[in-house]
């Protein structure tokens, strides 16, 4: 097979086979991945002589899908097709994508985060709260994990949200009353890349209890695992 044509070129990219065409790889003339493809013999092979692309395939898929015709990743994947079309250097496909809310909320956690690496305090608070989802809820990272903000607890069996559940309070000397939120954020982001869920749902408390007439306003912040 002549890779320097414009045929078909088959693919093992992380083990799975693909097709594509040649001017597909290279739509992007200034991208890594049209550097390669320019110099094909560099590039490794396995045993059956397809280039072999060392990467997830679900993800290099979508990278091929927006080089064949614009299409952009579902929500879900845009983190993982993004970082790929920055090693790919596909810089058309980077553009329309760090606009995305995924990637601007990212971008902004991480800038916090170099800011509280400072202070061990908040790893310590990242620590309590991993150790009392663990404790309280007897759940592992695989279970919906539901987290409440709320200024008040209930204490009788009938209450909505009692002491057994877990909490998310920030220690008041880690920051100003105007940062709490972005630090919350900061903590649900990390216990998401700690592996306790896949995404997360957040809804409004506003009800209180029916027997001892505790008024529970806040949020409650779930963590999705599926």
């Amino acid at each position: 097979m002549d890779l320097q044509m414009d045929g078909v070129v088959e693919l093992n990219v992380g083990g799975t086979l693909m097709t594509t065409l040649m001017s597909t790889l290279k739509k992007e003339p200034r991208s890594k991945l049209a550097v390669m493809f320019s110099l094909p013999e560099a590039i490794a092979k396995d045993k059956n002589g397809r280039c072999f692309i060392d990467c997830d395939s679900e993800i290099f898929a979508y990278i091929l899908n927006f080089l064949r015709s614009g299409t952009l990743p579902r929500q879900e994947r845009v983190l993982e097709v993004y970082d790929l079309a920055l090693f790919f250097q596909i810089q058309s496909l980077v553009s329309q994508l760090e606009h995305n809310y995924a990637i601007q909320y990212r971008n902004q956690i991480t800038e916090q985060y170099k800011c509280l690496r400072k202070s061990g305090e908040y790893e310590q608070q990242k620590k309590n709260i991993v150790e009392k989802i663990l404790e309280n809820l007897h759940c592992t990272p695989r279970g919906d994990i539901s987290i409440y903000v709320t200024e008040a607890s209930g204490s009788c069996i009938d209450c909505p949200i009692r002491p057994a559940h877990v909490f998310l309070q920030l220690p008041s000397n880690l920051c100003d009353r105007g940062r709490v939120e972005e630090l919350r954020a900061l903590l649900i982001y990390d216990l998401c890349e700690l592996g306790f869920a896949k995404s997360i749902v957040t809804k409004k408390i506003n009800r209180s209890c029916d027997s001892c007439g505790t008024l529970f306003k806040g949020k409650e912040i779930v963590l999705v695992a599926h």
